[in-house]
C-alpha cells in the first residue's frame, strides 16, 4: 500500500493536469451554461480529463510517478490488455478534499449528449 503523503502527491499533481486541461476543453461552457463558472476556480477547482485513453497516466509518468502509484491512487487501471489507462476520459473532473484541502479522490461527469452506454458519473 502506498504512503498516503505519496498518494496525496498524486492526486495533486492530477489535480493540476485537469485545471490546465479544462480550459481548451468544452467544460467551461457547460459550466457556464450552468451558470456554475464559479467551480473553475479554487476551492473547487473543476477540471477536464482528455479523451484519451493514457493522458493522464502518460502525464503522471513522465514527471516519476511508477505504476504501482499510479494504480493505488485510483487514477489509472489495467485494461484487460494489461496496459495501464486512465480511469476518467472526456470527463468533467472535480477533486474531492479531506479537512485539510488535499485532493483524495475525484467524482467525473460525462460530457453532454455523451451515448447512453457512457456511465454520467464515475467515483474513485
Amino acid at each position: 500500500m502506498q504512503a498516503q503523503e505519496e498518494l496525496r502527491a498524486v492526486h495533486q499533481q492530477a489535480a493540476a493536469f485537469f485545471c490546465a486541461a479544462a480550459e481548451q476543453s468544452w467544460v467551461p461552457d457547460y459550466l457556464h451554461q450552468r451558470s456554475l463558472e464559479a467551480a473553475l476556480s479554487e476551492p473547487w477547482a473543476a477540471g477536464y480529463a482528455p479523451a484519451s485513453w493514457t493522458a493522464l497516466t502518460d502525464h503522471l509518468r513522465s514527471v516519476g510517478w511508477d505504476d504501482a502509484a499510479l494504480e493505488a491512487s485510483g487514477l489509472s487501471r489495467r485494461a484487460r490488455t494489461g496496459n495501464l489507462i486512465d480511469t476518467f476520459r472526456d470527463r468533467l473532473v472535480l477533486p474531492i478534499r479531506d479537512a485539510e484541502g488535499n485532493a483524495v479522490a475525484f467524482v467525473g461527469r460525462a460530457r453532454p449528449g455523451a451515448p447512453a452506454h457512457v456511465p454520467k458519473t464515475v467515483r474513485q
